[in-house]
């Protein structure tokens, strides 16, 4: 780590800012401070000035002397307000990659059917044509799984994010949003018109037919995954609603627990019961008569009727000695 990324954090707790306070005083984003104090880039010579006005220090206590923390340690107050800071990121990133893998998830299920008709082409009626789907089928129930219930744990680890929330990185995320949703949507409009017109140019060429399918379901793919990650991205704004399914996950999982304490319950009086002393006995010889009559008679449908007998005695001599 550099004397710089060293400094930095240090005189910035120093003089009570965050690094989202810093990037706004200095005029740069916070995602820059983070590279910064994490030594993976530089200011420049003039930011630099600009840091050590802010920060009320000079160039050389912030690029050349060895700081430490020691005494000068940040208020308890400036401190949570880091911590949240950092719990709001992470969950940032834990939802970007919760809505990419959703997004995978869907666009290869469409995929799949599209390299089955691809392959088709390639090698006619086979056996073969339906591998390319199952693979995709199976790596797309492999990001579904593994993407839910790690959405799960960190439902169940963080159910409160601390609204740290970025109004100006919110309305940045709203021209791409539209405009994405309405590449999305003009996507899907041209796959349809393309199938339609493939229809009609393609009439009775099946394999130009099954090729324009394919391309459909390619566009539809891809736009189809594009609508899911915008969606699920921009939910990782509605921390009311994170709150509503963390809660919700919270409720489920405590009546699990209860139901799972009723059942050990159970077992285990089940368990802790004993059982009449000519319990054994009586169906060794309900088994007795069961086989004679099956092999000697040949009865052996009616024969079922001696373990009925057998389980009415023992419920009987049960009662009686309770």
């Amino acid at each position: 780590m550099s004397t710089f990324s060293n400094n930095l954090p240090i005189l910035r707790r120093r003089a009570g800012y965050t690094q989202e306070a810093l990037a706004e005083a200095a005029g740069v984003s916070r995602q820059a401070v983070g590279k910064w104090e994490a030594g993976q880039s530089m200011p420049e010579a003039a930011t630099l000035l600009v840091l050590a006005e802010v920060l009320g220090c000079t160039l050389d206590q912030l690029m050349r002397e060895e700081l430490e923390e020691g005494a000068d340690s940040p208020p308890p107050a400036l401190k949570r307000q880091e911590e949240e800071e950092d719990l709001y990121r992470r969950y940032a990133a834990h939802m970007a990659r919760f809505a990419l893998l959703m997004a995978l998830g869907v666009a290869l299920v469409l995929t799949g059917v599209a390299a089955m008709l691809f392959t088709y082409l390639w090698v006619g009626e086979s056996g073969l044509i339906v591998l390319p789907l199952l693979l995709c089928l199976a790596a797309a129930v492999f990001l579904f799984v593994y993407g839910g219930m790690d959405h799960d744990v960190f439902l169940k680890r963080y159910p409160r994010i601390p609204d740290c929330r970025d109004s100006r990185e919110e309305e940045r995320f709203q021209g791409p949003f539209r405009l994405g949703i309405a590449l999305a949507t003009a996507a899907i409009i041209g796959a349809v018109a393309l199938l339609v017109t493939g229809g009609v140019l393609f009439e009775g060429d099946q394999n130009m037919e099954v090729l324009t399918v394919a391309f459909f379901l390619l566009i539809l793919a891809g736009a189809v995954g594009a609508l899911v990650f915008l969606g699920i991205f921009q939910e990782k704004y509605d921390l009311e609603g994170y709150a509503r399914e963390a809660d919700k996950i919270a409720r489920e999982t405590r009546l699990e627990e209860k139901l799972e304490d009723r059942v050990d319950a159970a077992l285990e009086e089940a368990l802790e019961e004993k059982e009449h002393p000519w319990t054994t006995p009586i169906m060794l010889g309900a088994t007795v008569l069961f086989l004679l009559a099956g092999f000697l008679l040949d009865a052996w449908h009616p024969a079922w009727i001696i373990f009925l007998a057998a389980a009415l005695l023992n419920s009987l001599l049960s009662r009686k000695e309770t």
